[in-house]
């Protein structure tokens, strides 16, 4: 007697024989996609993310230091105008915020940061970097002094355990306030009119660096002169709650002069001002996987933020080194031809001296502009320099190699 079940199964291997002849396996359909499962990302939404989104019409959003924040509110162009033509509003509350307090928080911070954290005074502010024994950067933040014991750092990643562990035997207390507090940027020609008009003059009189606390609605805030953007910007901070208020309360009494700005365009111009960005042109010290991705303050030509005269500090012996002979640097390029273009690898002299980290078409400078990264040996060597640049055609891409010269920082704006 033949077995049903055995009739059944031949069958239907010879049904599965017949399609798959007919229409091939594709590899990896079915199989696992690379890189991490969707269901793993976990991005959260600001205290803002509402207001953002009932003025984002493209609704496309970027994921950046673990929230989601809008990339560009109406077109790039748009958003852009607005910083560089008018005042934009931008939504800086996905940043991680830390807390210093105690008797001895000075001390810890002097300690921690490269920069001379005694030289502040009371609501002052200022750009920091925490680098590691080997005097590879950690993070870079801005620091403010609220008051004598009192900090506030904004910075990006999660740097919680590294603080912790080098405070370790200070009577200080480091604690992370992300979430609690909200802070939106007024950056562009007009910002320093819409500050007057809604904080007062003092507020709009502010230096470099300086802060003040001020009110709108009720509603304390604290306005800081930090320059983040670029040259003419303040960045407001208040409690989460009430910082749906500021923003709601300054489109509406600036609605005509007064545009939201997404991150495409706040990091373009970032870009057009030669600022590396933490996590994007390199890694922090604690989460590269290659030391080459990590650098030093002296390598992101920003060696005024060290201070050797103020005493011990980690990694002051390695950035004594450093400052000596630096492996590499970090240089802004802009291409000598147009064409909005992908920019990667950098020659000097016919042979690669480096690569791209982020590059941008600049509407004001009307070509390519770049942050790169070149062997130091290459910037005294005599020779051109070009670099590989891929251009988008009406079917596919194709490359070219374009002359570049090393810019002068900022590429667009008064001095950084």
């Amino acid at each position: 007697m033949v077995d049903p079940f055995a009739r059944k199964e031949e069958k239907e291997n010879k049904v599965q024989a017949v399609l798959e002849k007919a229409v091939p396996a594709v590899p990896g359909l079915f199989g696992s996609p690379d890189g991490p499962p969707p269901y793993t990302a976990q991005v959260l939404p600001t205290c803002l993310h509402s207001f953002a989104a009932a003025a984002c019409r493209t609704n496309a959003w970027r994921a950046w230091n673990g929230f989601t924040t809008p990339d560009i509110y109406v077109s790039l162009a748009a958003d852009y105008e607005a910083l560089r033509m008018g005042a934009g509003l931008v939504d800086l509350s996905w940043q991680t915020v830390y807390r210093f307090s105690g008797s001895e928080a000075e001390a810890c911070l002097q300690r921690l940061m490269t920069c001379d954290v005694k030289a502040l005074a009371d609501h002052e502010t200022i750009r920091a970097f925490w680098c590691g024994e080997d005097g590879r950067i950690v993070g870079e933040g801005m620091l403010m002094r609220l008051a004598r014991g009192e900090y506030r750092l904004s910075t990006a990643g999660d740097h919680a355990d590294w603080f912790m562990s080098a405070a370790d035997g200070f009577n200080a207390l480091v604690e992370d306030v992300t979430g609690t507090l909200g802070c939106v940027a007024l950056a562009g020609p007009e910002a320093g009119a819409l500050v007057r008009a809604s904080f007062g003059p003092d507020a709009a009189a502010l230096e470099e660096g300086a802060a003040l606390w001020s009110a709108l609605h009720e509603a304390p805030v604290y306005v800081a002169r930090t320059g983040a953007l670029q040259e003419e910007s303040f960045e407001l901070w208040t409690d989460a709650e009430d910082a749906p208020v500021i923003w709601t309360a300054l489109l509406r009494a600036h609605g005509t002069s007064l545009h939201a700005a997404g991150f495409a365009a706040c990091d373009l111009v970032r870009l057009e001002r030669g600022r590396a960005r933490w996590g994007m042109d390199y890694m922090g010290a604690e989460c590269a996987l290659e030391r080459s991705s990590t650098r030093t303050p002296f390598e992101l030509a920003a060696g005024m933020s060290v201070d050797f005269e103020k005493g011990p500090f980690i990694g002051r012996e390695a950035l004594l080194a450093a400052r000596e002979k630096p492996e590499l640097a970090a240089v802004a390029l802009e291409a000598e031809q147009s064409g909005p273009a992908r920019l990667t690898d950098v020659y000097a002299g016919g042979k690669r001296a480096g690569g791209v980290t982020s590059c941008g078409w600049s509407p004001v400078l009307c070509t390519n502009i770049a942050l790169a990264v070149l062997e130091a040996e290459a910037l005294s060597a005599s020779g051109s320099f070009e670099v590989d640049a891929e251009f988008e055609a009406e079917i596919g891409s194709f490359r070219r190699r374009l002359p570049v010269h090393i810019a002068a920082r900022p590429l667009v704006g008064g001095t950084d």
